[in-house]
């Protein structure tokens, strides 16, 4: 049975390792598994991405193309984003080998066609999202296959037609949008097999609701949850009515759809990127393209691709193309015409094949063409022709062979023959060599004359060009690709085309690598395949002349050593791969060669030493994996240890597996005195290490050892003794301990002093439970085997606390029910077993369903048990949607929902029971106060807290929750969550204590869900109306006379308050499809806007004037009076000034004191002293003590501070911010130390950079405004932090590892904010703190190690002020017009006032004229509405060509946009003001309800005419977005300006 547990842990570590297959490629980001390549401006994908990546992220770059090749070896991957590129053209066969891709998106492209069967092999994908693109058609088959896809976006197209059968594939979709295109009917039954369909958007289309949409009108009745609102667009009685609310009767059918009856779409011709193709005519002239396109329509009749870059024509270039009759590929670089390149072509007539660099043809080059009429080779590099090269081509009439080195040699008589026999016109054909032979006319030359001598004779059968790319026998040659995968070869073949470029030569049965030379000839060879074969031997030099080979892969052979001249000539290979050999060891002269290695592989090998130097010479070493190999960890692997812990390389995690003492113990975890050497061990060992034997043979002693176990070396063995108990005399510093095959029945607490417990093995025992919280002082645990027990039921924290477990066994168990959360702590957790257990699979389980898919930790063993549908399927596979909850009456009773999810509370006993739709019953104690019944029992207070009885509304309980937790329960920990950051009531995920997700509600959207979803994005609104977007909604603010929800309807005018545009109670007259307005007293203008200004022509001199309606009054300024205030008032009292100091100023000098401060002494003194200003210090005022942050980026910088002796560092603060950081101390990588204010609360990141950080907040809020004093200190990996005024006081501790202090070189400390420079990348980037807003109050001292620190002499301060000043002054509300006062630091004012939209001002006491808004539709006729005004401005339209930047995320635009600036000045002549929509407002601005004094404004220079454009911006972290913006047309002087 041991043996059994032994071997499925084998399989689970075999199955879960993951080897990097390739280095990551230079212009991208690589995490695991994930590479990052997003918004990196390339142009096409990387060709050096790891085989077995699983997610690749190229979205926002300038990708074109996606060729046939560029993914063809990612049969691993998963996750593929190419959203936001600027694809137009997806090559067939692109997709074929992604087997295993899941998600796919496309959208934001340039696609206009799809081959059909370009999704076809996509078996496993479960979202396409091909929203924002060109495409005009759904082809029947373009989905076919697609089974298990769920989420199909195809919105915001070009589609015209969908044919008859597109979805039918599709059984498995709840997601469908094809909102925004232009749509005009559907046909009858596409939607039927769509059972699962959730989710279904087809607004915004031009749909005909005649006849042909009867159907479709009765499924959505059907379907009454789907697609609200869809209205009729382009029928003529039915335009604007809703679809489902039409009779029958009034589907009435037109010509066009009587007959359209079989369901099919016109097909879009499909054209290759980047050509222009036209009545079946393909034109790539001048493209600069380097290869023919695989995308050629298939009815094409003419391909023209003159004057490019082709070098090749590869076999099957032109298959399927039967209606072919011209190709011109004149004026290229061809080199190469391979095999059956023409194949098939029987339509052909002419090939232009002139201008190249042809220099060899083979003999069946032109088979099959029998219509050919006209063949040009005019002006290549032919020497030579085969006899035969032109008998197929029975139709030819015309050659052109022209300006072509021929040799007129014995092997060209045959070419003269066919000129004197065939009918062929012949454009100047003659020889170039021999001498006596040149420039004469081929085809008229005696036949004798062509000879060759006694060396040419015996070649004369040779086809050299034959020789070059003859493909070998049983071999498929495809372009520079040669695959002799699987044939039984013995030996390499000698006859490879010399351009191969990649050689796959696996799974066949060599045995030796010799060196012939058989790669001299290869020099293009980039890539050479030689798995699963059985080499046992290279030779010395095999290798030589492969000089571009990049990779190398040698896996599955029998490689047993390697010496310095095996890989002679690879001087630029970057892929290694050994994996699987059976080599013994490593010397430093094995690899010294390879220096420009990036990947190296020597997995599961024999491998015992390894040579110290061995990896020296490497340059761009990034991945080295060792792991699998049975190293003896003596003194001479001490070095290892040494150069793992130092390097940058990944390595994994290779482990000792001899001595015995030592086995299965991670090399780079041991100490030096580990490494030893006893005096019998040789000199050398087989590497050449010299070993030292190990003097001092000291063992380790434990304390005691329990009765029948062993014990050595930390390591405890109590295996099959008959336990029924685990023994209590364990030694507690016990690193091992083996308690498996014994009769234990329940685990004791005592097992928490075993705090250096790194493996536990309780397999085979009699376990039926797991309690809560058992193994939670076990912190530094990594296996954990609880194989083949009785656990029925685990706790939701039975594993708390091991968050360095990285295996999990539950194998063979009876678990049917495990909770949501019960893994949540196993941060390190690689592998898990959960085979053998009856998982009963129904809602309660679709989180492990979800669990496992995400985290890859379960490998496909675990099978469901119940309910029927799911039984016998694994977890792993089984879709997650399976998993839902019935009225089953054969699930188990043991543990089902109702007992985990429903569990009794407050210590009441759960009593299974079987009942109707309930299988347990509470017994609680009867005494509980009853106003605790239904309030702490069924609401009870979670995470140990207390429940204390308190009558309130709705509510008669209150919950006292211990330290770290929070909430009306007690049910939130204070982990990366705390604070809710996920705004309008998203959901948020802890991530690892320091990052979070969001899940949002619908409608919102963003990293913390705050931004609303733009519904206006698709443009509803009709008629030119604004839309205004809404939480999952819009409005659409329509223009005069339409209305309606998309301002669809247009009404009459004057008929409604929407249709009169009649300002200031005006009489609107409606005359034909216009109006007239008729203004009453006071007002004039088109619509009555302009109030009459009688300041035209004021006298007033010291003051404003103030109109009215017939008349003007002068408003005075201080110290003025009059009618015409040209009255001075008599002279102001003088208001003595006031010194702040009582003290008489005597003989005091200005050096006296200093920074400001005041010298003085009294009368009784006659020592000087210094008035200090706020902020100074000192007896002259020579400290600087406490500063204010004004600005959200002021910061202070300190010099680095030596952190490996005791820190003790002390501050105090006041503030009312909720966020901003305090102190911050890190480096580019996870090391740092952060406090800042989160919530209210202190919070603590601290990472010494050894895998594992740790956060902490505190209990107590200080964001108060009062003075708080905080002290840290630092003691190597621990920390302590104090609120001295709270008396609270916190540690937490580093984990530990290769660092044993904070030590980030001289990186500053910053106090009380971060520079610009730096917010991103700790904030979003190592999420060192949670956000990056300065101190924004003040920092009133600081102490580091018990010395006061003059801030006057730190590193560097930036926008930083003296002192600090601070009261309340919102106890009466100075604000004014019902704005909100809030308190604040400044040092020029105490409180701020938050103004309601329309006013602006320091108390809200002034109106906002730039937000009134004027009306757009009444200005039709495109005069100016300004009549009769005399204006002498100058003002004026600057032209700018500039990036624009959001103002509010600091995002821009990559390219430049032309834009206008408003400048200069305009008279300062009193001018008419415009009015506005809200008369209200406009009663308010003129100070009467009655027209009256009206008030004149000076005139400002500004944008009249503007115009909407939507850009994108890219953003630092690499996100983008869109944005609607107003460019600014045209300038004009208006009184519309702001206060």
């Amino acid at each position: 049975m041991k043996l059994v547990i032994i071997l499925a842990i084998i399989v689970l570590i075999k199955i879960n390792t993951i080897v990097i297959g390739a280095n990551c490629p230079i212009e991208c980001a690589c995490q695991g598994l994930s590479i990052d390549c997003s918004n990196r401006g390339l142009t096409k994908i990387p060709k050096d991405i790891p085989p077995n990546i699983i997610k690749i992220d190229l979205q926002g770059n300038h990708i074109e193309v996606i060729k046939y090749e560029d993914l063809s070896y990612l049969k691993s991957l998963k996750v593929l984003h190419l959203q936001d590129n600027q694809i137009e053209t997806i090559e067939r066969g692109s997709f074929d080998p992604l087997t295993n891709l899941e998600r796919l998106r496309l959208n934001n492209n340039k696609l206009s066609y799809l081959p059909i069967d370009l999704f076809s092999s996509l078996k496993s994908l479960k979202r396409l999202d091909l929203s924002h693109n060109k495409i005009k058609l759904v082809p029947k088959d373009l989905f076919s296959g697609l089974n298990n896809l769920n989420n199909l976006q195809l919105d915001n197209n070009l589609i015209k037609c969908i044919e008859k059968g597109a979805f039918n594939s599709l059984i498995n979709v709840d997601i469908l949008t094809l909102d925004d295109n232009k749509l005009i009917l559907l046909h009858d039954g596409l939607l039927n097999n769509l059972k699962k369909l959730t989710i279904f958007r087809i607004q915004n289309n031009k749909l005909e609701c005649g006849c042909k949409l009867i159907w479709f009108s009765k499924w959505l009745l059907k379907n009454s949850h789907l697609a609200h609102d869809l209205k009729c667009f382009s029928s003529k009685d039915n335009q604007f009515k809703d679809v489902t609310s039409l009779n029958e009767y009034e589907f009435k059918c037109n010509i066009q759809e009587s007959d359209d009856i079989d369901g099919h779409c016109a097909p879009e011709a499909e054209c290759p990127y980047p050509c222009v193709c036209e009545n079946d005519i393909v034109d790539c002239k001048d493209r600069s393209l380097t290869e023919i396109p695989k995308n050629i329509p298939k009815t094409t009749v003419e391909l023209h691709f003159k004057r490019n870059l082709i070098t090749e024509i590869p076999t099957d270039a032109f298959k399927d193309l039967k209606h072919l009759r011209l190709i011109d590929l004149s004026n290229n670089m061809i080199e190469k015409v391979s095999v059956d390149s023409f194949k098939g072509l029987e339509s052909l007539n002419t090939l232009l094949l002139n201008a190249n660099k042809l220099g060899c043809l083979r003999k069946d080059t032109f088979s099959g063409l029998k219509n050919l009429n006209l063949l040009s080779l005019f002006d290549n590099q032919l020497k030579s022709l085969p006899d035969g090269l032109f008998e197929p081509l029975n139709s030819l009439q015309t050659i052109h062979l022209g300006r072509n080195p021929l040799l007129c040699d014995c092997r060209l008589k045959w070419l003269n023959e066919y000129f004197k026999t065939k009918p062929v016109e012949k454009s100047g054909i003659t020889c170039n060599t021999p001498k006596r032979m040149a420039k004469k006319s081929i085809g008229s030359i005696p036949t004798a004359k062509f000879k060759c001598n006694a060396t040419q004779n015996r070649d004369i059968d040779d086809d050299v060009c034959g020789v070059l790319n003859e493909c070998p026998k049983n071999c498929n040659c495809k372009g520079n690709i040669v695959d002799c995968r699987g044939l039984g070869l013995e030996q390499i073949p000698r006859n490879i085309p010399t351009d191969t470029k990649e050689l796959h030569l696996q799974d066949n049965n060599i045995k030796e690598i010799r060196a012939n030379g058989v790669f001299k000839r290869l020099k293009n060879l980039s890539r050479l395949d030689l798995r699963n074969n059985r080499i046992d031997s290279i030779e010395d030099n095999a290798f030589m002349g492969a000089e571009s080979l990049n990779e190398l892969f040698l896996n599955e052979n029998y490689l047993t050593n390697l010496n310095s001249n095996t890989f002679n000539g690879l001087f630029n290979l970057k892929t290694l791969l050994l994996r699987s050999n059976k080599l013994n060891y490593i010397t430093n002269k094995t690899f010294e060669k390879l220096s420009q290695l990036r990947l190296l592989s020597l997995y599961d090998n024999r491998i015992k030493c390894i040579q110290k130097g061995s990896f020296d010479n490497f340059k761009s070493l990034s991945t080295l994996n060792l792991m699998s190999n049975p190293f003896l960890c003596n003194c001479g692997l001490k070095w290892l240890k040494d150069w793992l812990k130092q390097s940058n390389i990944a390595t994994g995690n290779p482990k000792c597996i001899s001595p015995e003492r030592l086995r299965d113990h991670s090399i780079v975890n041991l100490d030096d005195r580990d490494f030893k050497c006893d005096q019998n061990d040789q000199f050398k060992d087989e590497c050449g290490n010299v070993l030292v034997p190990y003097v001092n043979k000291m063992t380790i002693q434990m304390d005691s050892c329990p009765k029948n176990c062993t014990c050595s070396n930390k390591i405890v063995r109590c295996s099959y003794q008959s336990l029924k108990k685990i023994p209590q005399d364990i030694p507690h510093d016990v690193k091992e301990l083996y308690l498996d095959s014994n009769e234990i029945v329940e685990l004791p607490d005592f097992l928490e002093k075993f705090t250096q417990l790194e493996k536990l093995d309780l397999s085979s025992n009699r376990l039926k439970e797991i309690p809560s919280r058992i193994f939670e002082k076990l912190t530094t645990l990594d296996t954990l085997i609880l194989s083949f027990n009785n656990i029925e039921c685990i706790q939701i924290d039975s594993f708390a606390g091991l968050s360095k477990l990285r295996l999990l066994s539950l194998y063979a168990n009876q678990l049917s029910m495990i909770q949501d959360g019960s893994f949540s702590d196993l941060k390190s957790l690689s592998h898990i077993a959960l085979g053998l257990n009856p998982l009963y699979c129904d809602c309660n389980l679709a989180w492990l369903s979800t669990w496992i898919k995400n985290e890859y930790v379960e490998p496909g063993i675990a099978r469901c048990h119940g309910p029927a549908k799911l039984s016998n399927k694994l977890v792993l596979t089984a879709p997650t949607q399976f998993f839902i909850c019935q009225n089953d009456s054969k699930a188990p009773i043991n543990c089902l929902n109702s007992c985990y999810k429903n569990s009794c509370l407050n210590n009441s006993t759960c009593i299974p029971e079987k009942t109707i739709g309930k299988n347990y019953k509470c017994l609680y104690d009867s005494k509980a106060p009853i106003n605790c019944l239904n309030s702490c029992y069924k609401n009870s207070c979670l995470n140990n807290s207390t429940c204390i009885p308190e009558k309130t509304i709705g509510k008669n309980y209150k919950c006292l929750c211990k330290d770290g937790f929070y909430g009306d329960k007690c049910e939130k920990k204070m982990d990366s969550c705390f604070g809710d950051p996920c705004k309008n009531s998203g959901k948020c995920t802890s991530i690892d204590n320091k990052k979070y997700k969001c899940e949002c509600t619908i409608g919102w959207e963003g990293e913390n869900c705050e931004i609303n979803t733009n519904e206006c994005r698709s443009s509803p609104c009709y008629n030119n109306a604004t839309c205004i977007d809404k939480l999952a909604d819009f409005e659409c603010k329509c223009q005069m006379p339409y209305s309606g929800k998309k301002c669809e309807f247009k009404q009459e005018w004057c008929s409604s308050s929407e249709s009169n545009p009649c300002l200031n109670k005006a009489d609107c007259i409606p005359i034909k499809n216009s109006y007239h307005c008729e203004c009453k007293d006071g007002f004039e203008g088109e619509f009555c806007q302009f109030a009459i200004n009688n300041c035209l022509n004021h006298k007033c001199q010291n003051g404003i004037c103030l109109t009215g309606s017939k008349n003007y009054t002068c408003k005075c300024n201080p110290g003025y009076t009059g009618r015409f205030c040209d009255t001075q008032n008599p002279n102001p009292i003088a208001l003595p000034l006031q010194s702040s100091l009582n003290e008489q100023l005597i003989e005091c000098t200005s050096n006296d004191c200093l920074n400001g401060g005041i010298c003085y002494r009294t009368t009784n003194d006659k020592n000087k002293s210094c008035k200090c200003k706020l902020g100074y210090s000192g007896e002259r005022c020579e400290i600087l003590k406490s500063v204010f942050y004004e600005y959200e980026d002021s910061y202070i910088e300190l010099e680095a501070q030596d952190m490996e002796n005791d820190l003790n560092l002390t501050f105090s603060f006041m503030s009312l911010n909720e966020n901003s950081i305090l102190l911050y101390h890190g480096s580019k990588s996870t090391k740092h130390l952060a406090l800042e204010l989160y919530k209210g609360r202190l919070r603590v990141s601290f990472d010494l950079g050894n895998g594992q950080g740790t956060n902490l907040y505190s209990y107590s809020i200080l964001n108060d405004g009062t003075e708080h004093f905080i002290q840290l200190i630092l003691s190597g990996k621990n920390l302590s932090l104090n609120i001295l005024d709270r008396n609270e006081q916190r540690f937490i501790s580093c984990s530990d590892g290769a660092y044993k202090y904070l030590n980030i070189g001289d990186e500053p400390i910053y106090i009380g904010g971060v520079p610009n420079s730096i917010q991103d990348r700790i904030s979003k980037q190592l999420m060192h703190v949670k956000n990056t807003s300065s101190l924004n109050g003040c920092l009133t001292s600081l102490w580091i190690n018990s010395e006061l620190k003059n801030l006057n002499q730190v590193e560097y301060s930036h926008k930083i002020k003296p002192g600090c000043k601070f009261k309340e002054s919102c106890y009466n509300n100075p604000c004014k017009n019902g704005g909100a006062c809030q308190s604040q630091f400044s040092l020029n004012s105490d409180f701020v006032c938050e103004c309601k939209n329309e006013f602006i001002g320091k108390m809200c006491e002034n109106f906002k004229t730039s937000n009134l808004q004027y009306r757009a539709a009444p200005l039709l006729s495109g005069n100016s509405v300004r009549k009769n005004v005399k204006k002498e401005t100058s003002c004026s339209e600057k032209i700018v060509n500039d990036f624009y930047m959001d103002e509010t995320s600091g995002c821009k635009t990559k390219r430049k946009i032309k834009m206008i600036q408003c400048g200069g000045q305009c008279s300062a002549e009193m001018k008419k003001l415009k009015l506005l929509d809200n008369k209200e407002m406009f009663g308010y601005l003129i100070g009467t309800n009655n027209r009256q004094n009206v008030r004149s404004i000076n005139e400002c220079c500004i944008p009249i005419k503007t115009r909407l454009r939507r850009v994108k911006l890219f953003c630092d972290n690499g996100s983008t977005f869109v944005k609607d913006i107003n460019l600014i047309k045209k300038c004009s002087c208006s009184s519309k300006c702001e206060a």
